[in-house]
């Protein structure tokens, strides 16, 4: 007898990238940039007004606001000033596809969630950097907590109409953008891919430009800026360092490419992300 095994979709991962703390005076102001993940901020003393791209939200303590990634931000502190507990992440389908852009998902988490009480408990071990069996175990826990939360949203919020469609489209080249997210610092070839997806290579550039949206060539380009601009908000790489890792052994060419795509210099960007909050 043959059994139908529901087979799960193609690379699910949540992925931390940072945590940590913030302490603001009264009514101080901080303005960040465009980064490339989504973050978590839970009050944990006194009042904030956090503004995403025009969408003002006000939270007090015990209460937790999610920003999408690519959101200008600003955050202003109440009268008492305010202390706030931070989480980076990523949640991706499909290697590349955000997993929240195919729902329409809330970004206030009031007390009774469980979304603040998982974004103060990774930033509260975010803190702990000595390498220790703790270490491990928290590192073990921050992924178990995004995986929690990252699915209380999703049960939460209503599917977008497009999702399914965005599903299958990315579905049908899963395994060719795998292999570009896992080959990005290398020389990829429209041969490849195509002998990846079983088309010929006109067959191949016509098909993912339909499905996908943009050329190959444009599509890796995408790719490795957004991964570029991780690596300038995330490590201590140079602007060079960074290029090579993303692909281009030309570091001018690679700051034209990104200057052209994010309106600044990949220095401009690391220097404008040296605070993340």
């Amino acid at each position: 007898m043959k059994h139908r095994v529901a087979k799960p979709e193609n690379n699910i991962e949540i992925t931390y990238t940072c945590s940590g703390k913030a302490e603001y005076a009264a009514q101080e102001e901080f303005a960040g940039t465009k980064l490339p993940f989504e973050m978590f901020f839970a009050v944990e003393r006194g009042e904030v007004c956090f503004d995403f791209g025009g969408k003002i939200i006000e939270a007090r303590e015990g209460e937790a606001v999610l920003m999408p990634c690519d959101t200008e931000y600003k955050i202003t502190a109440g009268e008492a000033g305010a202390r706030i507990g931070f989480c980076g992440f990523e949640a991706r389908i499909f290697t590349v596809l955000r997993i929240l852009s195919l729902f329409d998902y809330q970004l206030f988490f009031p007390r009774e969630s469980s979304i603040y009480s998982a974004c103060k408990k990774i930033s509260d071990m975010g803190e702990q950097n000595e390498f220790t069996n703790s270490r491990l175990e928290n590192a073990i826990k921050t992924v178990s907590l995004l995986y929690a939360s990252v699915s209380e949203i999703t049960e939460k919020s209503l599917p977008l109409k497009t999702g399914e469609s965005m599903m299958n489209n990315f579905a049908s080249f899963a395994d060719v953008l795998s292999h570009i997210g896992t080959h990005l610092a290398e020389n990829i070839m429209q041969e490849t891919l195509s002998g990846i997806a079983g088309l010929s290579p006109d067959s191949f550039y016509r098909q993912f430009k339909k499905v996908i949206g943009v050329s190959p060539k444009d599509y890796i380009i995408a790719e490795r800026l957004r991964r570029a601009r991780t690596m300038l908000v995330l490590t201590d790489l140079t602007v060079g360092e960074v290029s090579a890792a993303v692909g281009y052994d030309n570091q001018f060419y690679f700051s034209g490419l990104f200057s052209k795509k994010h309106g600044v210099s990949p220095t401009g960007y690391k220097r404008s992300v040296e605070r993340i909050v």
